[in-house]
């Protein structure tokens, strides 16, 4: 199941459109700009399967991050790969982020 999960997200990865990779990079060097060395808690919302989200993590071991969308099953996805790569600082919510969130 491991091997199947990561030729997944592999897969996944290679074909996002050069756009969406794009916008990835940007966000995550922006993000890493702006946190200069400090911990950070980050809100990924409409996170998906949560790329960005687990990539931060895996990045920023000190960073807390929420990975959150409207979509169970696509988080469910964003939680068993996160699992397989054994990140464990990001967390997937179903939220409507339109809403407010709480805590």
């Amino acid at each position: 199941m491991r091997t199947r999960l990561r030729e997944i997200l592999e897969r996944h990865v290679r074909e996002l459109p050069p756009g969406r990779r794009l916008r990835q990079r940007l966000a995550t060097d922006s993000i890493e700009r702006f946190g200069d060395g400090r911990s950070l808690h980050v809100l990924d919302a409409g996170a998906g399967e949560g790329l960005l989200a687990t990539a931060l993590a895996r990045r920023h071991s000190d960073w807390t991050i929420d990975a959150v969308d409207l979509s169970e099953d696509v988080l469910a996805l964003g939680r068993r790969l996160a699992q397989e790569q054994d990140v464990l600082n990001v967390r997937f919510e179903r939220a409507d982020v339109t809403k407010p969130l709480g805590t």
